[in-house]
């Protein structure tokens, strides 16, 4: 999910126009930079490139962000074929995704296609607006339904909507709990709040410092709570960094 904000919210016509969409990401990759993107969004200009790198990009605030078991498409049918996208560094991909080769394809499947194509590309988004002096506010949205955790071990594609709208009890009636109503009031209150001000901080939460490219934290919104910290994907992420620089 991206929000923006200059003193109010980013209109939605202008967020979803084409050319806005398309110039959102500095790499020319076909594939989903930000919560709400479509994989298959054409590459930005080289000029809109330039732009980013030129720090020229109007002053917006914003937040952005992945749901931890987003987007899980891929071609692949085998172990094998997933870790071949990662060319000569398919040994530490595998390190670090199946180190004792007893991860499930399907599971397998889920956390190597989401880092690919929305929580590593939301990080470089975080980054390329950081570096062009825009102030950012990086999450990850890794809450379940506690009526779902028998059956879904992560936040998929979409997930965290009925939070940052504050609708989860509409959604989920009586089988709404009451940490699934606290996760709903808190991640809409930052969102509220970041509309109102440009700023998510100011409602009684957990502080939400803005994202640094030194460090890498993230606000993670967990079953366990939120909280700032260091990245638990970081050392994945920074695989993905790897291959699309080599």
């Amino acid at each position: 999910m991206l929000l923006s904000a200059r003193g109010r919210y980013l209109p939605a016509a202008k967020l979803a126009a084409p050319s806005a969409q398309s110039d959102l990401d500095g790499r020319g990759r076909n594939s989903a930079h930000a919560k709400g993107l479509a994989a298959n969004e054409p590459a930005p200009s080289s000029r809109r490139q330039r732009h980013y790198r030129a720090e020229r990009l109007a002053h917006y605030r914003r937040v952005v962000g992945a749901n931890d078991a987003d987007l899980a498409a891929s071609p692949a049918q085998t172990k094998d074929a997933l870790f071949a996208q990662f060319g000569p560094l398919a040994s530490q991909a595998r390190k670090l995704y199946d180190p004792n080769d007893d991860v499930s394809f399907k599971d397998l499947t889920q956390a190597i296609a989401a880092d690919e194509t929305m929580v590593e590309p939301s990080r470089h988004l975080a980054e390329l607006m950081t570096k062009a002096g825009q102030p950012v506010y990086f999450y990850r949205f890794s809450y379940v339904l506690e009526a779902l955790r028998e059956k879904t071990h992560g936040a998929t594609h979409g997930a965290e909507v009925p939070f940052a709208f504050d609708t989860v009890s509409a959604l989920m009636k009586d089988k709404a709990s009451e940490a699934d109503l606290a996760m709903a009031r808190t991640m809409s209150g930052y969102w509220v709040d970041f509309v109102k001000a440009g700023d998510p901080n100011g409602g009684g939460w957990p502080v939400w410092p803005r994202y640094d490219p030194v460090t890498g934290d993230v606000l993670n919104l967990t079953n366990a709570g939120v909280g700032f910290g260091p990245d638990p994907l970081k050392a994945r992420l920074d695989l993905w960094r790897a291959v699309w620089e080599s």
